[in-house]
Formats: structure tokens, C-alpha cells, sequence
């Protein structure tokens, strides 16, 4: 049961009921106890919590590093020569090579 009463709230709830002697079902009965016995150990527990001096917490620090690992070095493609195309494929050198005195016809 999920409730924003706080368990003096319910305490009184449950108190009313029985005055008036209206029957609640026994889980939904249960489920309030329950609350009421939750809410009043977390109140205890946070009210113990602030009471007592509040510690400064220091931390040394060492000296700064970088936070991302190195990663594998960055590969990138080369584009091949021409004559290097050429030695690949078997032909001889300067197989490509456009001899530009030569007119269109020749």
C-alpha cells in the first residue's frame, strides 16, 4: 500500500474504523500496520542520520591523466601511383605514360 499519510495519519485511520466498527479487510488491515511500522523506521532512521555532525569529505587528488586510453593508431588508405599500378598488373614501366607530342591521329 503506497500512501502519503504519514503513520500518525494512518495510526488514526485505522483507530476510526474501529470506533466505528467498520470491518476492513484483513490484507488492506496488514498493509497498513506495515506502513506505518516502514514510515516510522525511515523517519528514525533519516532523523539519525541528521543528527549527527556532518564529516567533510576530502579527497587527494593525483595529477590529472588523460581519461581516454590510446587507441590503435588511425589507419588511412594510400592511393597508388600509377607505375606502381603498372608494376602490379605486370606491364612495363611507363606503360601508361601519354606522350603529349604525339597528335590524336597517330
Amino acid at each position: 500500500l503506497e500512501s502519503f499519510l504519514s503513520p500518525p495519519q494512518l495510526a488514526k485511520w485505522l483507530h476510526r474504523h474501529d470506533v466505528l466498527g467498520r470491518t476492513l479487510p484483513q490484507d488492506l488491515r496488514m498493509a497498513v500496520e506495515m506502513q506505518i511500522s516502514t514510515l516510522s523506521n525511515m523517519r528514525r532512521s533519516v532523523e539519525s542520520q541528521q543528527q549527527g555532525p556532518k564529516r567533510k569529505v576530502t579527497v587527494q587528488m593525483e595529477k590529472p591523466t588523460r581519461l581516454t586510453q590510446e587507441g590503435p593508431p588511425t589507419l588511412f588508405v594510400r592511393r597508388l601511383l600509377a607505375s606502381e599500378y603498372e608494376r602490379l598488373q605486370g606491364f612495363p614501366e611507363s606503360w601508361t605514360d601519354v606522350d603529349s607530342g604525339l597528335s590524336e591521329t597517330q
